[in-house]
């Protein structure tokens, strides 16, 4: 049976910076900057697991619509996500606790092989929420569990060059990327892997991020933002293309700031941190603040009579 750790990890919000920022990126630009960016960008959140999402946050996301997945389209695009992401989570938290390491790890290559079989032979087949992008998510989730959990020694190096090549290999053959919304994931293993190895690369770049204390404080506090920045970058970048440049740059310029400064204002308020940032704490504090005054009214009740 698997034992996961809690260690801190150093440059975990760094990685979340440059995953948001290669979201938003993805999604403005076209060519071959959205086809590198979609190679590894939703696959990176589900190997970093790079947001923890409970009840409280499912509930306030999926009430944006009931059947999600493949339906969800313009500004709602991308709630997509989270209802998979939840999913996978309490799949697999469940699967990690309950199960050997050898049964586990059998079982997720099912998955994968499934997953592969409804590209191929099924590609039009979905299930509400994307509970089937399960199938693909699940191999590389369970791999970023089992990177973050055993110590792997790995060549930065051979990582960077690597990274090079799937680059290039990637623009001789356009169908190298993911597109896991409509169960599209590229060529058969090859993509996999093709994403495995730019996380790692941006893993690496994130560690050297995190050493200078001017670009960990930027890419940090992005990372922070990065939930707020993937559900509302759509609508901001299509706003600003129809009401102020239709300019690449300035569409993700506009979607990472705005994104931001509504993540510092949801920051400013319990409600807003416990409704939106899925805050537990507030969650708690707010949940003692209604029972303590339920107990006052019913011991005044008492009084009264």
């Amino acid at each position: 049976m698997i034992h996961k750790t809690n260690k801190k990890i150093p440059w975990i919000d760094v990685i979340k910076g440059l995953g948001i920022l290669s979201v938003v990126i993805g999604h403005v630009f076209t060519g071959e900057v959205r086809h590198i960016m979609f190679i590894f960008h939703m696959p990176l959140f589900f190997f970093m697991r790079l947001s923890p999402v409970d009840l409280l946050d499912f509930m306030n996301y999926v009430t944006k619509a009931l059947y999600g997945g493949t339906k969800l389209y313009g500004a709602l695009g991308v709630f997509w996500f989270i209802t998979c992401l939840f999913l996978i989570q309490q799949i697999m938290n469940f699967l990690i606790i309950k199960l050997k390491t050898k049964i586990l790890t059998l079982i997720i290559s099912f998955l994968l092989v499934f997953s592969y079989f409804n590209m191929i032979y099924f590609p039009e087949f979905s299930l509400p929420w994307n509970a089937h992008v399960v199938l693909a998510s699940a191999p590389i989730f369970y791999l970023g569990f089992l990177f973050k959990n055993f110590k792997l020694e790995i060549n930065n190096y051979a990582i960077l060059v690597m990274g090079l090549i799937v680059i290039v290999f990637s623009y001789f053959y356009p169908a190298n990327f993911y597109d896991m919304k409509f169960t599209n994931y590229g060529i058969t293993l090859i993509t996999l892997l093709s994403s495995l190895i730019l996380i790692l690369n941006l893993k690496i770049i994130s560690t050297k991020l995190s050493n200078d204390k001017g670009s960990k404080i930027i890419f940090s506090e992005l990372g922070k933002a990065s939930m707020v920045v993937m559900y509302l970058h759509q609508p901001i970048q299509f706003l600003t293309s129809s009401y102020i440049a239709d300019n690449p740059f300035f569409r993700v310029f506009f979607a990472i700031i705005l994104s931001y400064v509504i993540y510092r204002l949801f920051l400013s308020f319990k409600i807003s941190r416990l409704l939106f940032l899925g805050s537990y704490q507030d969650f708690k504090n707010i949940s003692k603040m209604v029972f303590d005054k339920n107990k006052i009214i019913n011991i005044g009740n008492k009084d009264i009579v």
